[in-house]
């Protein structure tokens, strides 16, 4: 029984018998009471979880008990109550607000109390930070306790130190499920840094953060603008502020980090500069209208500070600026700022233009074109001419734009053609006014030069002409001659003289080169005597020689065939064109004579074959062509006679066909010969030719021919090879009627189907059979050495049997019944017959009383057993084959016997 806190527990034991006078118990730690029946043993306090055993005795010795147990455990029954669950977060070091803690289930032992403890997990005595003997909260203590950890809070039940705390250390100590808590450091933002921007620029302000990102904050400016800024995740943290005020002061007004709410200081001033203001410049000129002044008055921004670049000048008063003198027809760019920078405002004009009196004449717009170096001369009318006291007169060429496209000048408008011009180009000639530039016309750089307008001129190029190279035609053709012109203007006119003709004249020729057809009757000589375009003659050359050659031709063509008639020759003469350079086509074709007459014989073509051949001389004024598309001296070759009944064999047999040379006929260079081909035929093109033989005997080919197929055998006669067959390209040759053959394959056999049954079981044994098979096999073997047949239709024949013995079959060859081709075949299978085996029957179970000793021969126990089996309990262990009654106990005992019969008989066994 245990005590009340379940800490220990004390053991009764009641007994009776023996002798109660002389009770003892070992060991003795408790208290024997033995005036009553039955005597009655109570133990001193046990602590919990430790075991006991006790053994009682008497004075007798007759026996002895003993009472034990290993282990006892009292059940502690302390139990806490449950906290509120939920993740506490307090901000700063402040106490956590306690969760709700329900008592209802809390159960006290005898000396429980309760305390709530926050501890770092995992929870142990070492990790409890603080004890609260009220209520679950707690402050935090830095000095054992970090920001941003994660401890734990729990209710904890056991046994009262006697100071109001619980023992942590309490082997029935229970704890409550624990409720989080995490205490974050209070964040931080810090605002500093005044500084001045230009008006319309924004200012980037910057704040320090401490705490836990991603931080958010709320800025505001006195001018009423403000932002909230979300998801700021690093530290100095900078923004942009555009002020709407001279001067503004911002301030954080509230932010947080991600866990709590941030303690806000500092502040930021913006100050705003405006840039300075530059009224419209005023410009004076001086009193010859030589140059001007410019002055500017400047206001707003910092009037002690200003600056004025571009042009050198000085400061009238504090807000007036003017430029020393600047010359007629400048320009001026000014830029103004102060210190503050917000500028700079850019002023600017010109070229500034003085008022001026040179004016030019008129020229007149007529246009003047002139050849190669002519000079070109304008007309000029000084009608409205003005000149000032400096100025004077001069000309110009230019390219259009005037003085900036100033080509030559010179003191009256005449101008000719020189390098820099280029000609088919307009160019102008105008007149000039200003200052004299001391060398010999007007400075161009002088602000009051006036130029007239142009009067436009183009230099032309003098054309030339050249007359190409000579040719070469024949006689009947023409060639194409060609004239070249340099790059003057086109259309052109040229003419030319051909010898002892007249003179021609081409004219509105616009292709460069230019080709014209020459078909002289005879070698003649074209020379080009003009040339000229619309604006002028030019210089003409060339001479061009068209010479006129023959065309070979052929006369008397002959052909003559050889005494074989298996070829011919062809022979004609060649008249006309170059005999020192005839040539006839194809090259070694034949021989020609080198003196005349000019006699072309050929060399030796096959009778059929045509003939085809180019007659030319080095004029190129041919071919003449002599050509027959064929020329046949006759063939005699006849390869005779062959029998066209089917030859049918076995593979591996000989065919000889049945040939008769009765008509046979061969010329001088034939030869006979016989093929084995695929196709009834007599064209041997069309068939492929599996084997040439002298003799109409031929084989089966392995891995050529194909078994069953039919082939052909036919003699051939035709022009023989250095080999001894026949030339089949032969064009006289000759092919007989073919002689159909099949080569039937030979059939095989195959035995399978050894195995081993039990008596009475079924196997079976199959022959397999290759072949025609298309009337079925007849196959040959022994049955256990005794001769035996079977007529069968498929290639699989299987015999299936309960086979009462051993059996072996032998198989010794096959014939296909449909081709009559048989083969010797080999291989065996075998049926071997096993008994099964019988472990008997069990005869009736002897018994025998208790202690009577008997041995039993457990092989007696069975009837009909086989002999050499093995005996097990019923657990499976092998055991003798002979039991023992002596000392066994009172029960029934059952051995097994067990037989192995040979596979695949089924084992036996019984029971005894």
């Amino acid at each position: 029984a245990c005590n009340s806190t379940n800490t220990a527990y004390t053991v009764t034991i009641a007994f009776s018998g023996g002798d109660p006078t002389s009770y003892v118990v070992n060991p003795m730690t408790g208290t024997l009471d033995t005036s009553a029946d039955p005597a009655v043993f109570v133990s001193d306090p046990i602590p919990d979880g430790v075991g006991y055993s006790f053994t009682i005795s008497d004075a007798n010795q007759c026996d002895s008990f003993t009472v034990s147990a290993p282990f006892v455990d009292c059940q502690c029954t302390s139990t806490a109550g449950t906290l509120s669950a939920g993740l506490i977060e307090v901000c700063g070091n402040g106490i956590n607000p306690p969760p709700a803690y329900d008592d209802s289930g809390q159960v006290f032992d005898g000396d429980d109390t309760v305390n709530f403890v926050l501890y770092l997990a995992p929870f142990q005595a070492g990790n409890v930070l603080q004890v609260n003997t009220q209520e679950p909260s707690f402050a935090f203590d830095s000095t054992t306790m970090t920001y941003g950890t994660t401890y734990r809070i729990a209710a904890v039940v056991g046994s009262n130190q006697g100071n109001g705390l619980v023992d942590l250390n309490d082997p029935c100590l229970d704890r409550s499920q624990a409720v989080s808590v995490v205490w974050y450091a209070e964040p931080t933002m810090v605002l500093q840094g005044d500084q001045a921007v230009c008006a319309g620029d924004s200012a980037t302000l910057q704040v320090s953060l401490t705490g836990d990102s991603p931080w958010e904050l709320t800025w505001t400016g006195t001018d009423g603008s403000t932002q909230t800024i979300t998801g700021i995740n690093s530290s100095p943290f900078s923004f942009n502020v555009l002020p709407g005020q001279p001067s503004v002061t911002y301030t954080i007004s509230a932010g947080n980090d991600q866990n709590c709410p941030a303690i806000v200081s500092g502040s930021a001033t913006v100050n705003v500069n405006d840039p300075p203001v530059v009224a419209t410049p005023v410009v004076t000129f001086n009193a010859t209208n030589t140059g001007y002044t410019v002055c500017i008055d400047i206001s707003g921004g910092d009037t002690a500070t200003y600056q004025v670049n571009g042009l050198a000048g000085t400061f009238t008063t504090a807000t007036q600026w003017c430029s020393v003198e600047q010359p007629c027809g400048s320009s001026y760019t000014l830029s103004v700022d102060d210190a503050n920078g917000c500028g700079p405002v850019v002023v600017s004009d010109g070229p500034i233009v003085c008022t001026c009196a040179s004016t030019a004449g008129t020229m007149d717009n007529t246009l003047i074109e002139v050849c190669g170096s002519d000079q070109a001369v304008g007309t000029y009318d000084p009608t409205l001419q003005v000149l000032d006291g400096n100025d004077t007169l001069c000309f110009i060429l230019h390219d259009g734009n005037g003085l900036n496209g100033v080509l030559a000048s010179a003191a009256s408008p005449a101008f000719s053609y020189f390098p820099a011009l280029s000609y088919e180009t307009t160019y102008y000639i105008s007149a000039v006014v200003g200052d004299f530039d001391g060398v010999s016309c007007v400075d161009f750089n002088d602000p009051c030069v006036d130029v007239s307008a142009g009067q436009p001129v183009i230099f032309h190029r003098r054309p030339t002409a050249t007359l190409g190279q000579d040719a070469a035609i024949c006689m009947g053709d023409s060639t194409l001659l060609t004239v070249s012109f340099n790059d003057s203007p086109g259309p052109w006119t040229i003419q030319y003289t051909v010898t002892g003709g007249d003179t021609v004249t081409v004219t509105g020729i616009t292709d460069n080169p230019y080709e014209f057809f020459a078909a002289p009757a005879a070698t003649s000589v074209y020379t080009l005597i003009h040339v000229s375009n619309d604006y002028c003659t030019g210089t003409p050359s060339g001479v061009a020689v068209v010479t006129v050659n023959e065309v070979p031709t052929v006369v008397g063509v002959t052909e003559t065939c050889d005494n074989t008639l298996t070829s011919y020759t062809v022979s004609f003469q060649i008249v006309g064109g170059d005999p020192a350079s005839y040539v006839v086509l194809p090259p070694g074709a034949g021989t020609l004579t080198t003196s005349p007459p000019y006699i072309f014989t050929s060399d030796p073509i096959p009778s059929g074959n045509g003939y085809f051949f180019l007659v030319d001389d080095a004029s190129g004024c041919g071919p003449t062509v002599v050509e027959k598309v064929s020329h046949d001296c006759g063939c005699v070759s006849n390869a005779g006679i062959m029998s066209t009944s089917l030859l049918q064999l076995c593979v591996g047999d000989v065919a000889t066909a049945n040939y008769a040379p009765t008509t046979q006929v061969m010329d001088g260079n034939d030869t006979l010969m016989f093929v084995l081909h695929t196709t009834n035929t007599q064209d041997l093109t069309n068939t492929t030719i599996l084997a040439v033989s002298s003799q109409p005997v031929f084989s089966f080919i392995p891995g050529t021919m194909t078994e069953g197929v039919t082939y052909y055998i036919s003699a051939v006669v035709g022009d023989a090879l250095p080999n001894g067959e026949v030339d089949l390209d032969d064009d006289c040759l000759s092919v007989s009627q073919a002689q159909p053959v099949v080569f039937h394959p030979v059939p095989t056999a195959s035995i399978s189907g050894t195995s081993t049954i039990c008596e009475g079981e079924e196997a079976t044994v199959t022959f397999t059979l290759t072949g025609n098979g298309s009337s079925g096999y007849r196959i040959y073997f022994l049955r256990d050495g005794t001769p035996d047949s079977l007529d069968v239709q498929s290639a699989t024949y299987t015999i299936s049997e309960a086979f009462a013995a051993s059996t072996t079959f032998e198989l010794t060859g096959v014939m296909d019944l449909a081709t009559g081709c048989s083969s010797s075949a080999s291989g065996m299978a075998s049926i071997t017959v096993n008994q099964p085996l019988s472990a008997g029957v069990a005869i009736a179970a002897p018994a025998f009383c208790e202690g009577e000793a008997q041995l039993i021969d457990l092989n007696s126990l069975l009837t009909g057993a086989d002999a050499g089996g093995t005996w097990t309990d019923l657990q499976g262990n092998l055991v003798p084959d002979q039991f023992n009654t002596a000392g066994q106990e009172p029960g029934q005992y059952i051995f097994l016997y067990k037989v192995d019969s040979p596979a695949p008989c089924p084992d036996d066994q019984e029971a005894v």
